[in-house]
């Protein structure tokens, strides 16, 4: 979570000593609705979405449809899209990937089969991804907290299905399973937890410790034996490939890739606008004034000027005329390593 959300969940940030200060977690609700002191947050599973073979109109299409999923998170939540890339559970692939045996003619297909998927699985490097959204929002109690969740879940269930992903909210035992793998590296399917056993979070913690031994530096954190470093982007161009994010997810096998996203309230966008504006035109107040002493009279304002002035125009008539809407965004990624 970004410093910015941090300070608005919890009030402001501290360098955590433990695994259970890292996850700063006030208390679980048998719905699967966590609190943070005065942020509850509830998570999805969104499944894989076919983009990469598509044609450059679908994919156009599917990116509108992605727009209409951010466009439609309430002014008072954040959303948060995780993908977590990690070493593949062998024991959970052959229980819910590769085909059994049925005896009934046919499992020597069937072994085939198996033969080009672990084929496949191989050539990614034996990797896995999952996909997760994590709405959060400051509703003053749970009770309406978990009206605003219906209402986001509605949304997301209806703008997932027109791209034919399916969302599967997680119950507490799946949201800790994420916790276990991210803290327990080559030990993914040990887990093992039953919440009627312990029902609060200082009890689910157990899941954690004491094995999982933590360290955290200014620019590092150690796990156990391996290290995970987090890096952000500060500085973004104009225009992003859409291969950008496949293109971080592939540099080592085990990732945590964030993006938070959170809409701006429209009085606070056009502040924002009205600023950035002001000082495009005070470039070319500075530009034309420096021209005049140099008495050049035929120089134009520079293109990185003029192209900060079309993009803010551009920004505005978006907001007032098409009912557009402005988001803050942050992208962080976690990389892992022995």
């Amino acid at each position: 979570m970004s410093t910015h959300l941090t300070r608005k969940t919890r009030g402001s940030y501290k360098m955590p000593r433990s695994v259970q200060q890292s996850i700063p977690i006030d208390r679980i609700y048998a719905d699967g609705v966590w609190q943070s002191e005065m942020c509850s947050v509830l998570m999805w599973q969104i499944s894989d979405i076919n983009y990469a073979m598509q044609s450059d109109a679908a994919k156009q299409n599917i990116l509108t449809q992605l727009g209409t999923v951010y466009a439609g998170i309430p002014a008072d939540c954040w959303m948060q899209v995780c993908i977590v890339s990690q070493r593949m559970d062998e024991k959970a692939f052959a229980r819910d990937v590769l085909y059994h045996r049925e005896n009934d003619g046919f499992d020597a297909l069937r072994a085939e089969r198996n033969r080009q998927i672990k084929a496949n699985a191989r050539e990614n490097g034996n990797v896995v991804q999952h996909k997760y959204i994590i709405v959060s929002t400051n509703k003053p109690g749970v009770k309406e907290a978990r009206e605003r969740f219906v209402q986001v879940q509605g949304h997301l269930l209806s703008a997932f299905s027109a791209l034919e992903c399916a969302v599967t909210p997680l119950d507490n035992r799946a949201r800790l399973e994420v916790l276990h793998k991210f803290f327990r590296i080559f030990e993914e399917g040990r887990f093992n937890f039953d919440l009627i056993i312990a029902p609060n979070w200082g009890r689910t913690s157990a899941i954690l410790s004491p094995r999982t031994a933590s360290a955290f530096a200014k620019k590092h954190i150690e796990i156990e034996d391996f290290y995970a470093k987090c890096m952000t982007i500060s500085e973004y161009p104009q225009q992003l490939d859409d291969k950008f994010i496949s293109a971080l997810l592939q540099q080592v096998p085990y990732i945590v890739l964030s993006i938070d996203i959170e809409p701006v309230e429209t009085e606070d966008a056009f502040k924002e606008i009205d600023t950035a504006q002001m000082k495009t035109d005070a470039e070319k107040v500075r530009f034309n004034k420096k021209s005049v002493e140099n008495l050049d009279f035929t120089s134009s304002v520079p293109q990185r000027t003029q192209e900060q002035d079309r993009i803010i125009a551009s920004i505005r008539k978006e907001m007032t005329e098409n009912d557009q809407q402005m988001f803050l965004s942050l992208l962080t990624v976690t990389y892992f390593a022995d």
